[in-house]
């Protein structure tokens, strides 16, 4: 059995990872489990969530600190964030902007944060390019949370097909995928609707549509 701890940027993610790849990896004997990345702390308490567009040093410390709490042989050690806003401390950020692709983009960055912790236990993931790109590997499960919005849903779908992949819907203050969804859908929530729609969508298409949500996905396979 290995038991994966996995850094997350906020609740959604953590409740992505409890509902969707928790129950995907049990029968593998791969026990998942997700904190918050701590964003803040003030009058002595953590706050936890809502992106590290600032500064990468709360995430670095939040896994450095787990690392050590569980120094067990079968633990092992993740992360889920965005690309979309990523602070421009995070280690790899300038090298990263040389590249060509999206994809080429993020393996440097994954690579110098893997450096940057210096555990072979630590697996390093990078969601292009944000949570909601996920959704958009099937725009027709939003009628899951939306059922009468169908006029609406079919401009989603009309949005994905003018990518290859989600993870190429870019990165834009305005353009980004959350930022599209809530300009069609203004009702959206990510909280709630987010983890409904990707449990509609179900791993198998979310791996299909997303190229490199997959490789993180078979690396994580591949730890038994």
């Amino acid at each position: 059995m290995i038991r994966l701890h996995i850094v997350v940027e906020g609740e959604t993610e953590k409740e992505f990872v409890d509902e969707i790849l928790k129950p995907a990896f049990s029968e593998r004997m791969i026990i998942l489990d997700a904190r918050c990345v701590a964003t803040s702390r003030k009058g002595g308490r953590k706050h936890s969530g809502g992106g590290i567009s600032r500064s990468y040093i709360r995430l670095k410390n939040d896994l450095m600190n787990w690392i050590k709490e569980d120094r067990k042989a079968d633990a092992r050690f993740s992360m889920m964030i965005d690309f979309y806003k990523l602070a421009p401390d995070f280690p790899g950020y300038k090298e990263s902007r040389q590249q060509n692709t999206v994809q080429n983009k993020v393996k440097i960055l994954e690579k110098r944060f893997f450096e940057e912790i210096n555990d072979y236990r630590f697996i390093p993931y990078i969601q292009l390019h944000e949570f909601e790109a996920l959704l958009f590997a099937e725009p027709e499960k939003f009628a899951i949370a939306y059922p009468n919005r169908q006029n609406k849903i079919q401009q989603l779908i009309k949005i994905r097909a003018q990518f290859e992949s989600p993870e190429e819907i870019n990165e834009g203050s305005t353009t980004a995928p959350s930022k599209r969804i809530k300009a069609i859908l203004p009702e959206y929530e990510k909280r709630t609707a987010g983890p409904l729609i990707a449990l509609e969508i179900g791993i198998e298409k979310l791996c299909e549509e997303n190229s490199h949500f997959n490789e993180w996905i078979e690396k994580i396979k591949q730890l038994v």
